[in-house]
C-alpha cells in the first residue's frame, strides 16, 4: 500500500467515492492516514441505492472516524429505464457531484482495482478526471483484503444497486424498488447474508447464498405473508443460490 500512499501524497487532500464496500473503505482509510482531516468520504444515495448500503457506509465511517457525508441525488435522466450502460451514467453523474466537494489542490478518487479497467464506472472516472489510486499503483484484491484484515475490518457482504434486480430496459418506479428492498431487509434481519430479490414481470425470484437456502426455506410462511402485504403475487426461491449476473446483464457488451 505504500505505492498508493505515495500517489495520494501528490495532493493536499482528497474526496473519496465511498460505497461502503471493501475497496472504497480501504481507500478511505488510506486517505485518512495520508491526509488527516483533509479527507472527505462521500456516499451518494440515488433512488435505487439500497438502504442497507447507506447504513453500512455510515456505520463504517463512524467506526473508523472518517469524515463522511451522504449526498442524495435524483434519478439520472439517462436511467429512466434500466439500460445496459447504467453503471457508466450512474458513476458519471456521481463523479460530477463529487468534484464539487474538492478544495484547491485536492484530488477526487474512486476504488477500482488492478484488472478492472474494462468497467464502465472506471471509464466514467477517466472522463471526469477522477483518479483510481489502486489501479494506478497496480493493487489487486489480495492486497486490499490483507490491508483491511490488519485494521480489524470484518467481512462485508457484497452489495449492488437495486437496478441489478430488474431486467435490462425495464421501466420501473421507486415504489417497486422499495418493495424489493423490504424483502431483502427481511431476509437480512433473519440472518441471511447478501440476499437478492429479482423482479421478473410479477414474479420475485429470491436468491440467497447456497449454504443458507435451508434457512430461507424455514422463513417460507413469513415471506409469503410479507409478499402479499406489499403486493407481490408470486415469490420463488432460486435453488441455485446467489450468483452475480443472473439477470442477464453483460457489461462487456454494454
Amino acid at each position: 500500500m505504500e505505492r498508493v500512499k505515495k500517489f495520494l501524497k501528490n495532493y493536499r487532500g482528497g474526496v473519496v467515492a465511498f460505497s461502503g464496500g471493501r475497496d472504497s473503505l480501504a481507500l478511505c482509510l488510506l486517505a485518512r492516514e495520508v491526509y488527516g482531516k483533509n479527507h472527505l468520504c462521500v456516499t451518494v444515495k440515488y433512488p435505487y441505492t439500497h438502504r442497507w448500503t447507506v447504513e453500512k457506509a455510515r456505520e463504517m465511517a463512524k467506526k473508523f472516524s472518517l469524515n463522511h457525508r451522504v449526498v442524495e441525488m435524483p434519478l439520472p435522466y439517462e436511467l429512466r429505464e434500466n439500460q445496459p450502460l447504467r453503471c457508466y451514467w450512474c458513476k458519471r453523474r456521481m463523479f460530477e457531484k463529487l468534484k464539487e466537494f474538492a478544495k484547491k489542490n485536492w484530488g477526487v478518487f474512486e476504488g477500482s482495482l488492478l484488472k478492472e479497467e474494462a468497467r464502465d464506472g472506471l471509464r466514467a472516472a477517466w472522463e471526469e478526471g477522477v483518479q483510481s489510486p489502486f489501479a494506478e499503483a497496480r493493487i489487486g484484491r489480495r492486497a486490499v483484503n490483507r490491508f483491511l484484515k490488519e485494521r480489524g475490518v470484518e467481512e462485508i457482504p457484497p452489495e449492488t444497486c437495486l437496478l441489478t434486480r430488474l431486467p435490462l430496459r425495464a421501466r420501473f418506479n421507486e415504489e417497486l424498488l422499495r418493495k424489493l428492498e423490504r424483502v431483502e431487509d427481511f431476509l437480512r434481519e433473519h440472518g441471511i447474508s447478501a440476499p437478492r430479490a429479482r423482479w421478473h414481470s410479477g414474479v420475485v425470484r429470491i436468491e440467497v447464498p447456497a449454504g443458507q437456502i435451508r434457512k430461507a426455506l424455514g422463513l417460507r410462511k413469513d415471506l409469503v405473508e410479507l409478499g402479499k402485504e406489499i403486493g407481490f403475487k408470486f415469490l420463488s426461491l432460486d435453488l441455485e443460490g446467489y450468483r452475480t449476473g443472473s439477470m442477464g446483464f453483460n457489461p462487456e457488451k454494454g
